[in-house]
Formats: C-alpha cells, structure tokens, sequence
C-alpha cells in the first residue's frame, strides 16, 4: 500500500488560520519526499511504462523556442522517476532540444495548419501532461494550448500549467475549468487570472489563491515567499525555499517535479504540496553548500536526486 512521505516545518507541523479563517497548514522541512515504491530488479523502461503505477509515462508539452531557462522541466521530469518523458515541440526546436537532452523522447508537431499529424497518440500515450514553460503566445503555442485544455481534459489526465500556459489561460472566454489541474502561476501570472493587480494578489495571498481555484477549479500553488497551495477545501503554506532561487528557470523546475510526482499516481494536493517542499528543499541544500546568490535552478539537480532516493533503499 502507498504511504505518502512526512513533511514537516523547522519544528513541527502547526495549523494556522488564512485571512478567511480557514485553518491551514504550514509545512517546512521534508524529512521523507519519496512516495515511490521501490522498482523490481529486472525493471526496464518500456515496462515501467506499462506495469506500474510508480513509472506512469509523462505527456509533457512545451517548447516554442528551446531557451536554457525552460531546460529544467525536462531535466526535474528525469530526476522525479518517472520512467518516460516525451516532449512535443516546433521541428525548429528539434536540434537544439535533443543537443542539450539527448535522454528526451521528443515529438515536433508544426501546428494546425492541415498539414501536421494529429496529436492523438502522443495524447493516449501520456498518463499526465505539462503544459506552458517555453510555450510561447503566438499561433503555435495557442494552437497547442487549445489541443491539449480540449483533448487532455477529455482524456481525464492530470495536468500541469505554469508559464505562458497560465497566461492563455487567463485569456479564454469564458474562463476554462478543470478538477483535474494543477495551476502553479506566480503573482504576476495571479494578477492576469484574476485581472486584478499584482499588489492586490500579495496584499491578500490566500484571498488570491482562493479566488483563482474558485474560478478555475483544480488545484492551486501561489508561488512566493510562503507558497500557498489550495484545493478550495484544504490550505497548505510551504515554508521550504530561500530568497536565491528567485531565478530563471526554478518555477520550470518546480513543473517538472510535480508531473513527476503526478506520474507515479500522488493524487493532486498532494503532489503540489510534495513537489513545493522538495523543491524548496533541495534549493536550501544547494544554497547550504555554495550560497544563495548565483544560484541557478539546475543546481538544485543533485540534491533533487538525493531526495528521490532518499530511504528507496538506494
């Protein structure tokens, strides 16, 4: 039977109440992230593929223009186990793509022009699918973005959306809804969900939280100094994380762990709020060991490897 790792603050797990008065919980220190079972001896990828739920394949769809920053969904998506990770992005991105993660099953798709196969079997394929980092607002990304809310929701496959995922969203009418979400924006991507001002969202992070969830469904993560993370019933306050990793690229990262997580069959809440503290977790490690300033999100790489592992028997 799966058992969920313990997660806990500096101390201890406390309850606390929001602005509305609906407790909460503040989570810190990850004592056990690993909410895996341990892989059979003779396991190989194509069969984890197909066996188990600890090695789900992951549908992961980004990438209009290859930018370093957004390298580090792929590389978090690797480092959470998740057995096979496909990436559907631009034929001009090929090359590049695979130059810098030769490891990545990569799929091009040109768009909606009549021309491009369908993207059936790469959906059917999927057991959860990331969306947004390196997407883009042109034709390309609106055009994948509308195939995946459509076709992925009808599949009934979780979801991840960050990025210019979050901002097409912000930008459909009437507004999108899904139970099977996960929404990760930070407060300027809130400030667009909810048209309101950035200083509004911080001013009032949980009321920001709530609102979006409310009005998009699913699962919601606030980024921030104190990530908020709802499901319209539970409210949990991730405290892992240090001033540094406000650089490019961690919010992809944290992407990544999270469809990690979700592809080994952690249900939603649950995943969010793992993959906040692991992230958060392995950056205090990595600034630990060389500081906070010019810390990069694939520093916190190794230590997200240490903390998958972590008593796996490893």
């Amino acid at each position: 039977m799966r058992t969920l790792p313990r997660i806990l603050p500096r101390d201890r797990a406390r309850p606390t109440r929001d602005t509305s008065g609906a407790p909460c919980l503040l989570v810190g220190r990850v004592e056990c992230p690993v909410p895996f079972v341990s892989r059979p001896k003779p396991a190989f990828a194509p069969a984890q593929v197909r066996l188990g739920p600890c090695c789900g394949p992951v549908g992961f769809i980004e990438l209009l223009e290859i930018r370093e920053p957004h390298l580090p969904v792929c590389l978090a998506l690797a480092r959470r186990w998740t057995g096979l990770a496909r990436v559907i992005t631009h034929p001009e991105s090929l090359v590049p793509l695979l130059g810098g993660r030769p490891e990545l099953m990569v799929t091009t798709w040109a768009g909606d022009d009549g021309t491009a196969p369908d993207l059936r079997e790469e959906l059917d394929w999927a057991s959860v699918f990331a969306l947004g980092p390196g997407l883009g607002a042109h034709a390309w990304g609106r055009a994948l973005f509308l195939r995946l809310t459509q076709e992925g929701q009808a599949l009934d496959r979780p979801m991840v959306v960050d990025a210019d995922g979050l901002n097409l969203l912000a930008e459909a009418s009437p507004p999108l809804r899904s139970s099977a979400w996960i929404l990760t924006p930070h407060p300027g991507e809130a400030s667009r969900l909810l048209q309101i001002p950035t200083a509004q969202v911080e001013a009032d992070r949980f009321a920001a939280a709530r609102a979006i969830q409310q009005r998009y469904g699913g699962v919601v993560l606030l980024k921030g100094a104190g990530t908020v993370i709802t499901d319209g019933a539970k409210v949990y306050v991730v405290r892992t994380g240090n001033p540094g990793m406000a650089s490019g690229g961690m919010g992809d990262a944290l992407t990544g762990i999270i469809t990690g997580l979700l592809a080994q069959g952690v249900p939603l809440l649950d995943a969010a709020t793992l993959g906040a503290a692991v992230h958060g977790e392995a950056g205090n490690r990595a600034a630990a060991q060389d500081g906070e300033r010019g810390l990069l999100a694939s520093d916190l790489f190794p230590h997200l490897r240490h903390l998958v592992n972590l008593r796996a028997g490893y």
